[in-house]
């Protein structure tokens, strides 16, 4: 079976609401995918509760207020193009009526359509409220997301657009997940969250943007996006003295992602026990990269004033496994794709001297990502 059919044979699964994830680790040559031998899913409603077994693992940004976790069981791992297309071309798929009934089926069946794009004004307010909130001083930093959609065409192929995605974007984690609890998503997501095996472990503080200028390579980066960096960074600080020992750390650098930079420090580190890797886990989820400092609260904010339900967006998404080699990541440059169109996610860090058409801006060169991957 050759690349084409391997990847589009996925596509029969996505339509059939089979669960499966198949992903591409950064700077891989080949991808992997994971599946349970039943083709389904199972799902949580906290970090803490998940079981020790291998899995391909997706959160939403939020998991205290009816938050959700989706999980495949990696009773199945397959590597490489060739092995996968010769695994789904032997594989005894049951029938959609043989699976399950799960909740949310109807939002995630083909019949999916997209509705409700983030539009300026609603951006414009939510800014307004997230800036006095700063200016006030309840909080250093806010995360303002926002969504668009961008239609296909009708022959439009989920698992062809990860195979692009994979070449376009080789630095980054890339994925497409199906499940009947999820929908179908799919990212290239720059921003590390967790990563290691045995007892040697590494994450990353990711944060401030600008858009790659191909006359100045070397643009510096302005004071606003340095404070941006260091909340992150002093965040992970304070995250690890909690959980971790043998903390080291490297840089600040920037890390090119796509058309866009970012500040970057990376910190490498042990556990002080194994049983701390889910809290570990759940404290780092929502970090100040993607909602806010104070974290509680910014998360709480966002959630009553973002015009928008995040759902997976800066989740948690990738494998752990506990036993052999964890690869988790930030739910980033991602998108929701429906029958008819895609659902594209974005966010930018506010500050107090944040400026609304700016903000606006790096958003939609954020976007671009997303829409050259359907291109």
């Amino acid at each position: 079976m050759n690349q084409a059919s391997a990847f589009s044979a996925l596509d029969k699964f996505i339509t059939n609401n089979f669960s499966f994830a198949i992903y591409r680790a950064p700077h891989d040559e080949e991808p992997s995918l994971i599946l349970q031998n039943d083709l389904s899913c199972f799902s949580h409603t906290s970090l803490l509760e998940l079981p020790i077994d291998a899995a391909f693992i997706m959160s939403h940004f939020d998991m205290t207020h009816n938050g959700l976790l989706i999980g495949i069981r990696a009773e199945n791992i397959i590597y490489g193009t060739q092995a996968i297309g010769s695994f789904i071309s032997n594989i005894n798929c049951p029938s959609p009526e043989n699976l399950e009934a799960q909740p949310y089926n109807d939002k995630a069946s083909k019949k999916s359509r997209v509705v409700g794009d983030t539009t300026y004004e609603q951006y414009a307010q939510a800014f307004n409220k997230y800036n006095k909130a700063i200016r006030d001083g309840q909080f250093e930093k806010l995360v303002l997301a926002r969504k668009t959609s961008m239609a296909f065409k009708s022959d439009f192929s989920p698992a062809l657009c990860f195979e692009k995605a994979c070449k376009d974007f080789p630095s980054a984690f890339v994925y497409l997940c199906h499940t009947p609890l999820s929908g179908t998503w799919m990212a290239a997501s720059p921003e590390m969250l967790l990563s290691g095996k045995d007892n040697q472990w590494n994450t990353v503080a990711l944060a401030g943007t600008q858009k790659i200028d191909l006359k100045s390579p070397e643009r510096l980066w302005d004071e606003k996006n340095k404070r941006e960096q260091a909340i992150v960074a002093k965040f992970m600080r304070e995250c690890l003295q909690l959980f971790a020992t043998n903390t080291q750390e490297k840089g600040e650098y920037t890390q090119q992602a796509g058309n866009i930079q970012h500040l970057r420090t990376d910190f490498s580190f042990e556990l002080k026990r194994k049983d701390l890797l889910l809290p570990l886990l759940s404290h780092l989820l929502a970090s100040p990269a993607v909602g806010g400092c104070p974290k509680e609260e910014a998360c709480q904010f966002i959630l009553e004033n973002e015009p928008l339900e995040r759902k997976f967006y800066a989740g948690i998404v990738g494998v752990l496994n506990p036993k052999s080699k964890t690869d988790l990541y930030v739910n980033l440059r991602c998108m929701e794709i429906f029958s008819n169109a895609v659902q594209l996610y974005a966010g930018g860090g506010i500050m107090e001297d944040s400026v609304l058409d700016k903000e606006w801006q790096e958003t939609e060169d954020k976007l671009q990502n997303g829409k050259a991957m359907i291109q």
